[in-house]
């Protein structure tokens, strides 16, 4: 489980988060939700070890995550970052970058780690892709081959941030169903969301932010139940027979 304990962090002496306390367990698909600025990007990049903890801390199975060393902690935590650009490589070589943390010198692919990759692949259907250039896939094959990547690194949790950015809504739709599965899998998984209804239909939880604060974190039910989302967003979400959609009065 990953706790955060009254977790403070930013960017040189600005600090951004502020005392935030939350957990992310295995088999969860968390949706990080709150306006533009809040910090919601800011805490995926310091659970995974990219921004130091400034104060609080950031327990990786009770085990402190700023005492663990940088590779051990990237062998446990995969971050998908935004807007990423195509990398010069095909998908079979970009998905075995996976297994770099786990490579110890002189950092050669073994026929172990190549059976993970194709694994991963397979998993997610794109090793028929595997000699296809990265940059030739669609925004929906692409991020299969970024999660693909995660898989082969074999890390218990995956942060993603804004994950359905450029899809269009039957890639948005398919993307939150793979995250839903993989979360079922035993993954733990959150990803910084935009789509409120998206997020509050796939989810098991939302943690709602504003301000660089944790405001809420609840059931999909009990965010829509309780008119946090108004509060942040100034706009309502309607529950019907467990779909969501904005409601405009």
């Amino acid at each position: 489980m990953i706790e955060l304990k009254q977790l403070c962090a930013g960017y040189t002496s600005d600090e951004v988060l502020h005392g935030i306390t939350a957990s992310l367990g295995h088999g969860m698909l968390v949706s990080i939700v709150g306006p533009n600025g809040c910090g919601k990007s800011t805490l995926l990049k310091t659970v995974a070890g990219i921004l130091r903890v400034q104060n609080g801390e950031v327990l990786l199975d009770g085990i402190s995550a700023s005492a663990m060393r940088r590779d051990a902690l990237a062998a446990r935590i995969a971050y998908l970052a935004q807007g990423k650009q195509a990398p010069a490589m095909t998908v079979g070589e970009m998905v075995l970058h996976g297994r770099f943390p786990h490579l110890h010198f002189p950092r050669r692919y073994s026929a172990r780690d190549r059976e993970i990759a194709g694994t991963a692949m397979e998993a997610l259907g794109i090793m028929q892709y595997a000699d296809t250039p990265v940059a030739a896939l669609s925004g929906g094959m692409r991020q299969s081959a970024y999660l693909a990547m995660a898989l082969t690194q074999e890390a218990d949790y995956i942060l993603l941030d804004e994950p359905t950015t450029y899809l269009d809504i039957a890639n948005q739709i398919s993307l939150m169903r793979l995250l839903h599965k993989l979360s079922r899998d035993g993954h733990g998984i959150a990803a910084v969301m935009h789509d409120l209804p998206l997020s509050l239909a796939y989810s098991d939880e939302i943690w709602v932010m504003r301000d660089g604060i944790l405001v809420m974190t609840a059931s999909p039910q009990e965010i829509v139940s309780s008119g946090v989302l108004h509060e942040v967003f100034g706009v309502d979400v309607r529950a019907d027979s467990g779909q969501y959609s904005y409601h405009f009065v």
